[in-house]
């Protein structure tokens, strides 16, 4: 794989994901709120994202039609299989396993994600930590990223059990059983650990795994939610499919630097039920995680990443190898 970029972030905030369960598509204009490239935004790729921190860097589109979102990871992941829609987002190992298991027609062209994710202890304090026998619950599979990186920071755990989606562990952490049996921890992420405790469920312990990562690691983050697009996108149109992303880049960008014109291009698309129903979250949760000052980890609690991003340190420290060439875009 040749050598890539990343642009480095600032500290810390899906695979994924937030909380609606069925899927919305947008309509409407194609305003690309408070930013200078509204006359030239592409809207000739329909895109579909899990609800979360990846739909919002999408928010450009969020008046175009052509942004639908899902809170179901087998409902999203489905779309490889149909090659139903030009752009998909999804934890980036899986969407890599389709195109090499199952030559699916996509290719990975960003890391949008760079690490969301939080272990609530239920029941702990800060003196607790995983171990053997504990009751783990997590979400999406043992193959994808959040497993990949709980296991690898707490490799004593032995009883990992999964949900299908974050949103998932909502009830999990509210109640603290699982399966009517008592829970010891659930790996959850922003914004729905965010939402949870807005919601009045207090979280007495709460292990950020990105701090854990990079102690560990000394990697700045971890990949997470990859962008594919078709890989005819690029055959047939090189320079649009590069503007596309330029906007993409753009739009992190933003979330992460300037998260005010994200707040008000949301504000603009809609109510905040309007917001929720297509992102899974509002504009307030963006501001409270993403812009407020009072936030000890502010800004980027969501983890988003922007622009060109090497996977090499990260398989390296896994012991994983490369993927192969066909399966990143030109442009990654």
């Amino acid at each position: 794989m040749k050598n890539k970029f990343f642009l480095l972030l600032s500290s810390f905030s899906l695979l994924l994901v937030a909380c609606q369960g069925n899927q919305v598509s947008t309509s409407g204009d194609s305003s690309l709120s408070n930013t200078d490239n509204s006359a030239s935004l592409v809207l000739d790729y329909s895109i579909i994202s899990p609800s979360g921190a990846p739909s919002l860097g999408f928010y450009p589109w969020a008046k175009s039609g052509v942004l639908s979102t899902n809170s179901s990871v087998p409902v999203v992941l489905s779309a490889f299989a149909a090659a139903s829609y030009d752009v998909i987002v999804m934890d980036h190992s899986q969407g890599l396993k389709q195109i090499i298991n199952n030559n699916a027609p996509y290719q990975l062209a960003r890391i949008i994600t760079k690490g969301n994710f939080h272990l609530v202890g239920i029941n702990k304090s800060s003196s607790d930590t995983p171990k053997t026998g504990d009751l783990i619950v997590s979400f999406g599979n043992a193959q994808g990223i959040p497993n990949q990186i709980l296991q690898k920071v707490f490799p004593s755990i032995d009883n990992l059990n999964f949900v299908s989606s974050v949103s998932d562990t909502v009830p999990v952490i509210k109640t603290g059983l699982y399966g009517g049996e008592p829970v010891d921890y659930v790996l959850t992420a922003q914004p729905i650990l965010h939402n949870i405790e807005m919601s009045g469920t207090s979280i007495f312990y709460d292990v950020d795994m990105q701090k854990k990562w990079n102690e560990l690691s000394n990697l700045d983050g971890f990949p997470q939610a990859g962008v594919f697009v078709k890989t005819s996108l690029y055959q047939d149109n090189p320079d649009q499919l590069a503007l596309f992303i330029s906007q993409l880049d753009e739009a992190t960008t933003n979330l992460i630097f300037h998260p005010q014109i994200a707040v008000d291009a949301m504000n603009g698309y809609g109510t905040s039920d309007e917001q929720k129903a297509l992102f899974g979250v509002d504009s307030s949760t963006v501001d409270d995680l993403q812009l407020s000052e009072e936030m000890e980890d502010a800004p980027n609690n969501m983890g988003f990443a922007t622009g060109k991003y090497s996977l090499t340190s990260y398989l390296e420290y896994m012991e994983q190898e490369d993927y192969p060439s066909l399966a990143y875009s030109p442009l990654f």
